[in-house]
């Protein structure tokens, strides 16, 4: 059997991985499908004769030159058609993988955006569907979403979903160096395709993990780039602030720590949540996770924030503490406040029975969790019992 033989003429990242180079400068095709930094061996100055050999040759990375954000257009919606997607994919992936990619592709449109979103429209095929016919990452992660849908019934599916999320985490890897050497145009792609990849370990089921790592990656180039966010899409704008706000309202207020509350790493830490949070306030597009209950949303780090007070005096009990139970009472009212028709006209989501029987849901949780918060742990008092009577 013959001895494998590198090639000596492309790019070093190639070589380390034993593939066949394309060559093309600054960076190659094989980079640029697998979304790897591409390294190419510099061309060492002339030496005068007699002058010392250098101890290692030179090394050049393929880098993007430092620009402004751009104005970013939304895509043009095209019909819900495969050819687009699957003429891309069928240029960089195995004969047989056009054919996975359709069935993961028609499962997403016909089945998965669907239960992403119960607004008007579907944010999730009329953004996200033409943003995947333009980049192989955004489409990456759709199909990883889609696979872990399906594989709740067919655990086949969990391969798929797995390697399709790592080729999209890669690639999010690469935007991130990208936007830090200062392509700042490349920022608004790189959060959509974390408010995938948070939507993806939504569905896969963890809420507490790699989550939590999109969404400080979102976080700081929200920072980053807010002051140009206005020359974005609204759209796309709304897109991103509406996701990154409910899944860090979700992941860091659920579940319990040893105090028998939530996570104390509270979304409320965030000084930029009110900030992003006017960002949807104009956007017509406004609700479509949300729904009709974002004022119900926004409360809960506060509740939860009450559940890790300390009282003043630890002696007496927690809930005849004044201070306490001043805030109790001011969370109480604004929980009570809330109705499905103080939703600003104009956004995606239009009330209906299944959004006043849903916000009634989380409204009668909320004084529950409520009440929890300023009784803290420990065993249900008789008087604790009646004030859960909410009807």
């Amino acid at each position: 059997m013959p001895k494998f033989k590198r090639t000596k003429t492309g790019c070093r990242t190639c070589r380390l991985r034993r593939k066949k180079c394309g060559e093309q400068r600054p960076t190659c095709e094989g980079c640029r499908r697998n979304h790897l930094l591409c390294s190419w061996p510099g061309k060492p100055a002339s030496r005068a004769k007699g002058q010392p050999k250098p101890d290692a040759p030179c090394t050049t990375v393929a880098r993007p030159p430092r620009a402004r954000i751009a104005p970013q257009v939304l895509p043009t919606a095209s019909p819900l058609s495969f050819s687009n997607l699957v003429h891309q994919w069928s240029r960089i992936q195995p004969r047989d993988e056009p054919d996975k990619a359709k069935a993961l592709l028609q499962h997403y449109i016909c089945s998965t955006a669907s239960c992403l979103t119960t607004g008007k429209g579907n944010i999730y095929l009329s953004l996200v569907i033409p943003f995947a016919e333009q980049h192989s990452d955004i489409l990456h992660a759709v199909l990883a979403i889609s696979a872990s849908h399906l594989s709740y019934t067919d655990p086949a599916y969990v391969y798929p979903a797995k390697s399709h999320y790592a080729v999209a985490l890669r690639a999010a890897k690469n935007h991130v160096t990208t936007v830090g050497h200062g392509q700042r145009g490349e920022a608004i792609r790189l959060l959509v395709l974390l408010v995938l990849l948070c939507h993806f370990e939504s569905v896969d089921g963890d809420m507490g993990g790699a989550i939590r790592a999109h969404l400080a990656a979102c976080r700081h180039l929200l920072e980053l780039v807010y002051d140009s966010l206005h020359l974005a899409d609204e759209e796309i704008v709304a897109f991103i602030a509406e996701q990154y706000l409910y899944f860090s309202t979700v992941s860091y207020n659920i579940g319990l720590d040893e105090k028998g509350i939530c996570l104390t790493a509270m979304a409320t830490e965030d000084p930029y949540q009110d900030s992003i949070y006017l960002l949807l306030k104009s956007s017509n597009v406004f609700g479509f996770l949300f729904g009709t209950y974002v004022d119900l949303f926004r409360l809960i780090p506060s509740v939860v924030h009450l559940g890790t007070c300390d009282q003043s005096d630890p002696a007496a009990a927690r809930h005849d503490d004044l201070a306490l139970r001043e805030a109790f009472r001011s969370l109480e009212i604004s929980v009570l406040a809330w109705s499905p028709d103080s939703l600003e006209s104009g956004s995606a989501a239009v009330p209906s029975t299944e959004d006043y029987k849903g916000g009634l849901i989380l409204q009668r949780a909320l004084l529950i969790l409520l009440r929890v918060a300023l009784h803290g742990p420990g065993r249900l008092q008789g008087h604790f019992l009646v004030e859960l009577d909410l009807d």
